[in-house]
């Protein structure tokens, strides 16, 4: 679990993009992550991405094997590392995209509820 974390951690750093002046608004991202079955996992992954990714909100959804991002506008997720990494920690990244729902209106839904 630590070396997940440790290799988010460092794709985290590669992808973020800090500005000065907070964004005027977020993106929500849609990541698809195969293996992601583990609530206390998805717990620590939510809590390291937080802080390192730059996201301001994070919801994993374990039933989907999604993981919601909510990043400032214009900070990018470096998709090949972000693959590689996962792949080494066990995890298969499937791919992401801008969700066309919030992260608000993700948790609005039943954990099953996958669309």
């Amino acid at each position: 679990m630590k070396n997940i974390l440790l290799a988010l951690s460092l794709v985290a750093s590669a992808a973020s993009f800090q500005a000065n002046a907070a964004p005027a608004s977020t993106t929500t991202m849609e990541l698809d992550v195969f293996g992601l079955n583990c609530s206390l996992c998805s717990q620590e992954m939510k809590t390291k991405m937080k802080s390192l990714v730059g996201a301001t909100d994070i919801e994993p959804r374990l039933e989907c094997g999604k993981i919601y991002l909510e990043l400032p506008t214009g900070v990018p997720l470096v998709a090949d590392r972000l693959a590689a990494t996962l792949k080494t920690n066990g995890f298969t990244y499937e791919g992401s995209k801008v969700s066309s729902r919030t992260i608000a209106e993700v948790r609005k839904t039943a954990e099953d509820q996958c669309s």
